[in-house]
């Protein structure tokens, strides 16, 4: 067992007796110890340098390489061995033999300390000690010097040996057996306390006692360690004189005893801290108990100039600097002690506040420490929150009373309160008591004043957190005060207080509105149900209330002297209310009114109308400052950038007035002199700057919305927003103060449009992102390259450049979006063909970034195209894996796939690179590359839902055949990636059925079909679905949907589209490349499920359809000057759903044109027919022109309005992965779940949009969000979220399973959903 030093067994031991350890023998140790230790003593204490002893002593063992041979420490260390080493050792054979032999140290240490012969030699050992130490205490209290001292210790060990070359020591101890042996402040040695010495001081310093022998007594006090005097058995009898001399009326004698108070508190035990703390509190309580105690003036002030009064202020500052001392240990105290030290400051506290004439603590304290900065550290922690708040419940809430009752009064006079001078506040100042010349004088003004600061600081900080609120309501002589009532009450100090500049100083402001300010915004911000309180009627009411004025023009004193100040704080609370969902309804609905139901009278409105008029100039009075005016067009933004609230503040067209704004700052920028946007117009250029940017970043805020998007498109300012986020963008700042995460979602909602595309690549920040995944794959130093190679992951995507390729795919993976990047075919490509050049490109790709690839063009060319760029690349094997990595997202979109392969013909360059990649047998060579080039062909080739299809794994299995699937190197596919167990519909593999539906349709003629036939028609049809008795046959569904459709256009409210009498006789148009080669992907399909059967060359039939259409809508069509490409002329996709109908009816071209005229006057053609209304003339021309469809700035942002309510969840975790819902959403739509789901899921979902109604396509899509939930939280976790979506098909999903649900949407949303999708007039 390692030896134990002497000071650290009188720490651990405690005090304790002994009688088996030689008396003698120990003396004898004690003095060679002194001995040893004279010089360094003696030098230290000439020099002053008393502290460097003190450490000396404190690690002796660690310092002095001798501390072992001394023969106290060895007689210590044999005692221990003797006692201990059995019991060491017997508990060691059981633990080994109980336990596995491992780690049982611990345990026994943990046992042996807590064992009776551990504690008994403890007794021992310390008992002897002191023993010994008071026989030299004896011998040497002859001696009357220090040097003497020294000299008679010196003689004293004459006889014993001294260590050659080691100085010698004498010193003296204090009677400390606890912690530590300390240097006595004087510098005359060190020496125990005796009980004899310790009842000499305590008589000394009895009262009865002249003061110079008091002094002296607390002189000599001062000189031992705080430890020493605490931990003797006399404390308790010191404790009482000590009281005693604070209290005495000698201003010396009580001030040398406080500054003892104050030392003796800087100990380090929490013991006691508390002792000296408690005492303190227990001899100001008594000024205050006393029948005759502080009073306050005839006039009711308060003179500081009383010495009784600067006594008690001393006592009060030590007091409260001990206070802000104290949260600093409370965790090493143990619960005992805090419980105390919390109990005695409420109670002290409570003193003599019901007596109006009388001076109370509180009032003191408030004095000293304005607005209680103390109370703040108290409750930071939460280890002393609960202990607080406990109290304070144990006391019946006395101070919460009295403070409550002093904010409420000051609230209801803040009027007289507001006509305090200056002066006044300047005064509430700690005064200098320590000037007896100085008399300080408050007047009953100052102290009420001082009360409702102390109060209203303190009270604010209880509300912040949980425990504290419960202790509300408070109930006060008149009435009963909810937190809700004290929040109301508290802001007509705000609006009624005007401060001034010179009320706000370096150390913090002691103006009320700026107190009140403070708290409010506090708990504003803080989090959890804090800021709950502020949202009812009553509370927001009131904060809104200036703006009512302004807004009506009032001239009250609420609307008029309301200051600038005030305002931006009014917007910065509303701001934070609006960016949590709980905030964002109340100010959308207010607190009574459900969700979803439009009041005028919810507080949207009135900032709205403020935020509108403030931009326009037309508010009334003086106007506010453009710092004013952003924040309140922030609160507005909070609420426009998500769908819920866009929908209510549409009508003010804030859009368009921010737009007007910024165009104005940017002509007074231009345009010397500045024109005066807000008022003053004295500001500097550096603010119209910063004026401006605050507009664009509103204006930019609109594209967090799919309709959103479309409002910013037609203010004409989409470029400058997409080039102001460019900017942030690079610098990785966030989109607000009140939001956590960056713009990854909002670029991503811009890049789904053609317009938000163009905008994008001008401003450079796709070729931004273009280099970032270069730079991940062939960016690296090429020195570096040629000495070591590159160790890259070999995952398919690998970590190091995921976010680069998701960033990327991010933005093309909306059709629309990758057809404005490449709609032009590509050139053809330069050959390398010498060796001298081929290095040559290798260093220029690596090392010269002007030579890294800029376009989706050439990423394609260098990465995917590799048959000619091979060579030219560093790490050829994973850049071309991430160039097939990045083809297999884009091609799970048929319209981006086809794109590709009219550009590129990329199924044959894959094919090729398949062929060129095998053995001299022609085996195809099995690696990541074949892998992947692998599982596009046959992905991109095959057309299906998860049960209709198999694509090929990614990963190798174990065995003797790791890839089981066949590789090939030409079409068609290999008959193994189509299921064998797969039942397609075929009209001849199922007798006909007669269910509930057929029955239906062949009991009622045509001319009984009107809005009650449609209504049993969806019932019959919902009951049928849940019930899978309707067969899910084409031929049953094409039956209904002709039906339904043929019956609605008899409804004159169901046709919102005219037909022309010629409408059919349009002349055909040709087909693009792109839907020449969906008509092979759409036979192919059609011929796998056996619904294109017979002698009839379905090809033909269905181009001939596409032409037929395509001549239709084209008389329909506007002619458009757009520079976007998908713009100019016909739609530019192919046209899923006429392929889909193609099918549904069996390949019956004549059919399906019939329908299509019938349907183009409904409703549901607008959303479902997705190239029916590109161009439309039946739309606005702003709309028509803008290349955004209806389909995603209605129906996308329908759908994001439900998920967000329904399932957010799934909603947050699109914001999170950058990825949005509306994105999504239009992929599936627009190719009509192809290659998602089956084909009779396909048909159950057309047919349910069009007989249920066109807001099914809505209430669809969230189902199928919900039906992915957990899915998409495990994918968004593993931040994989687009590469999930975009490649998993819809597993599982049965319409009729979710069609409760969707039902339940329709109950819920149907008045919002088709009010907007029907009114196509306007975005």
């Amino acid at each position: 067992m390692a030896a134990l030093d002497v000071k650290g067994s009188l720490a651990r031991l405690g005090s304790r007796k002994v009688s088996d350890i030689e008396h003698n023998r120990l003396v004898l140790g004690l003095r060679q110890l002194l001995a040893s230790l004279e010089s360094a003593v003696r030098e230290s204490a000439n020099d002053g340098q008393l502290p460097i002893v003190e450490d000396m002593l404190a690690n002796l063992e660690a310092t002095d390489e001798h501390f072992h041979s001394y023969d106290l420490v060895r007689t210590v260390r044999t005692k221990i061995d003797e006692k201990l080493g059995p019991l060491i050792e017997s508990e060691l054979e059981r633990q080994v033999f109980e336990g596995d032999g491992h780690d049982v140290m611990p345990l026994i240490t943990e046992q042996l300390l807590a064992s009776p012969e551990y504690a008994e030699l403890g007794e021992n050992i310390l008992e002897a000690v002191k023993s010994a130490a008071d026989v030299l205490s004896q011998e040497y209290s002859g001696v009357s010097s220090p040097e003497s001292a020294i000299a008679s210790a010196t003689s004293l060990t004459d006889s014993q040996p001294r260590h050659r070359g080691h100085p010698s020591y004498t010193y003296m101890f204090d009677d400390d057996s606890s912690d530590t042996s300390t240097l006595n402040q004087t510098g005359t040695g060190f020496m125990f306390l005796s009980a004899n010495r310790f009842r000499s001081i305590s008589s000394s310093l009895s009262s009865t006692q002249p003061s110079e022998v008091r002094l002296d007594a607390l002189h000599t006090l001062g000189h031992y360690a705080p430890s020493d005097l605490l931990a003797s058995e006399f404390w308790p009898d010191l404790k009482k004189v000590l009281k005693e001399a604070l209290a005495d009326s000698d201003d010396l004698l009580s001030g040398q005893s406080l500054r003892l108070h104050s030392k003796l508190f800087n100990a380090s035990s929490g013991h006691i801290a508390k002792e000296i703390y408690t005492s303190l509190v227990d001899h100001l309580s008594g000024f205050f108990t006393e029948p005759s105690g502080l009073r306050l003036r005839s006039d009711g002030s308060l003179s500081t100039a009383d010495d009784s009064m600067a006594r008690v202020l001393t006592g009060m500052r030590l007091l409260n600097d001990l206070m802000h001392e104290i949260p600093n240990y409370w965790v090493r105290y143990a619960n005992r002690f805090t419980e105390e030290i919390v109990s005695s400051t409420i109670s002290f506290l409570s003193l003599a506040l019901d007596d109006p004439h009388r001076v109370s603590p509180f009032l003191l304290l408030a004095l000293i420490d304005p607005i209680a900065l103390w109370f703040k550290k108290w409750m930071h922690p939460n280890y002393g929150r609960a202990d607080i708040v406990e109290c304070l419940k144990k006391e019946k809430n006395r101070l919460v009373v009295f403070g409550v009752r002093i904010c409420m009064d000051f609230f209801l006079q803040s009027r007289q309160a507001s006509s305090m001078k200056e002066e006044e506040t300047d005064r509430m100042k700690t005064p200098e008591v320590d000037d007896p010349s100085a008399e300080y004088v408050y007047s009953s003004e100052d102290l009420n004043y001082a009360y409702f600061i102390s109060s209203i600081s303190w009270i604010g900080r209880l509300l912040i957190y949980a425990n504290g609120r419960e202790l509300f309501p408070v109930q006060l002589p008149d009435c009963r005060v909810t937190i809700t009532d004290f929040l109301v009450a508290s802001l007509k100090t705000v609006f009624t207080y005007n401060p001034g500049a010179s009320r706000i100083g370096v150390g913090g402001s002691y103006d009320a509105a700026v107190l009140v300010r403070q708290m409010l915004k506090r708990m504003a911000y803080s989090r959890g149900e804090c800021k709950e309180h502020f949202l009812t009627d009553e509370f927001i009411e009131a904060l809104i209330s200036p703006l009512h004025h302004r807004l009506s023009a009032s001239d009250s004193v609420m609307g008029r002297d309301v200051c600038d100040e005030t305002l931006v704080w009014i917007g910065d609370i509303m701001a934070v209310l609006a960016s949590s969902q709980s905030g964002r309804k109340q100010l959308l609905y207010g607190e009574k009114n459900p969700r979803w139901t439009k009041t005028k009278f919810a507080p949207v409105h009135t900032l709205s109308q403020f935020a509108q008029r403030a931009l326009d100039g037309s508010l009334s009075g003086t106007m506010p400052s453009e710092q004013v005016v952003s924040s309140f067009v922030f609160v507005c933004r909070q609420l426009y950038n998500t769908c819920e609230g866009l929908v209510i503040l549409y009508p003010y067209e804030l859009h368009m007035h921010v737009a007007v704004a910024w165009r104005e700052a940017v002509s007074a920028v231009n345009s010397p002199p500045l024109s005066p946007l807000s008022p003053g117009s004295g500001s500097s250029s550096t603010d119209i700057f910063k004026w401006e940017d605050t507009l664009v970043d509103n204006l930019l805020n609109f594209a967090g919305t799919p309709k959103g998007l479309l409002l910013l498109q037609q203010t004409g300012t989409l470029n400058h927003c997409v080039e102001y986020m460019y900017q942030r963008y690079t610098k990785k700042l966030q989109v607000s103060k009140c939001e956590k995460f960056g713009y990854g979602f909002m670029v991503t909602m811009v890049a789904s449009t053609a317009p938000g595309m163009v905008a994008l690549y001008e401003t450079g920040f796709l070729c931004l992102l273009v280099h970032d995944l270069w730079m991940v794959t062939e960016g690296s130093d090429f020195d570096d390259r040629l000495i070591s190679a590159r160790h890259d992951p070999m995952d398919p995507i690998h970590r190091a450049g995921h976010k680069a390729l998701v960033n990327l795919l991010n933005v093309l993976s909306s059709f629309p979006a990758l057809y404005e990047v490449i709609h032009e075919p590509p050139v053809s490509r330069n050959v390398l063909s010498s060796p001298r050049s081929l290095a040559h490109d290798v260093m220029a790709t690596t090392t010269d970034t002007s030579s890294w690839p800029s376009t989706i063009f050439d990423l394609i060319d260098r990465l995917v195209l590799v048959d000619s760029n091979m060579q030219s690349l560093c790490q050829s094997e994973q850049s071309h894996l991430f160039g097939l990595r990045f083809l297999s997202v884009l091609t799970t979109c048929l319209d981006s796939f086809l794109l590709l392969e009219s550009r590129y013909s990329i199924v044959d360059a894959l094919l090729s690179l398949q062929q060129s990649d095998t053995t001299d047998d022609g085996i195809i060579i099995i690696d990541m590359c074949s892998v992947e080039r692998n599982r596009i062909l046959v992905a991109t080739h095959l057309t299906g839902g998860p049960s209709e299809r198999l694509l090929p794994s990614r990963d190798l299995e174990d065995g003797d055949h790791p890839y089981p699937w066949p590789m090939f190197s030409s079409l068609p596919v290999p008959t193994e990636y189509r299921p064998r167990s797969h039942l397609v519909p075929h009209r001849l593999s199922r007798p006909p059925q007669s269910n509930a539906m057929s029955q239906f349709l062949e009991a009622t003629s045509s001319s009984e079909r009107g809005p009650r036939w449609i209504q049993d028609c969806r019932d019959i049809l919902c009951n049928s679905l849940k019930s899978q008795s309707l067969g899910l046959l084409e031929d049953a569904l094409a039956s209904v949907i002709e039906q339904v459709v043929e019956a609605l256009v008899r409804i004159p409210d169901e046709v919102i589209l005219p037909l022309d009498s010629q409408a059919g006789d349009a002349a055909s148009e040709p087909l693009n490349a792109i839907q020449s080669l969906g008509v092979d992907v759409v036979i192919r399909y059609g011929q796998y499920l056996k619904v294109l059967e017979g002698s009839g060359d379905h090809t033909a039939a269905l181009k001939q359809l596409l032409q037929q259409t395509g001549g239709f809508l084209k008389k329909r069509q506007r002619v458009v000057e757009s520079p976007l490409y998908t713009m100019k002329g016909e739609y530019v996709g192919h046209d899923w759903f006429i392929s889909t109908l193609f099918l549904l009816f069996w390949g019956n071209a004549e059919r399906v044109w019939k329908f299509l005229l019938n349907m183009s006057q409904l409703l549901v053609s607008c959303y479902l027919w997705i190239p029916h209304l590109h161009s439309s003339v039946h739309l606005p021309a702003n709309l028509a022109t803008s290349g955004i469809h209806p389909s995603f700035s209605s129906t996308a942002h329908n759908i994001e309005l439900l998920l967000q309510a329904e399932v957010p969840h799934v909603y947050s975790a699109f914001r999170l992965s950058g990825f949005t819902p509306a994105q999504m959403s239009q992929h599936w739509l627009h190719q009509c779940f192809w290659n998602y789901l089956d084909w009779p899921e396909i048909c159950t979902f057309i047919c349910v949009c069009i007989v249920m109604g066109v807001d099914y396509e809505v209430y669809f899509c969230v189902a199928v969000f919900r039906h992915l939930e957990r899915s998409i939280l495990e994918a968004t976790q593993q931040q994989n979220l687009l590469l999930f979506l975009k490649e998993t098909t819809l597993r599982n999903f049965k319409c009729a399973e979710h069609l409760d649900y969707m039902q339940s949407l329709e109950q819920k949303y149907r008045s919002i959903v088709m009010n907007d999708l029907r009114d196509i007039s306007k975005p």
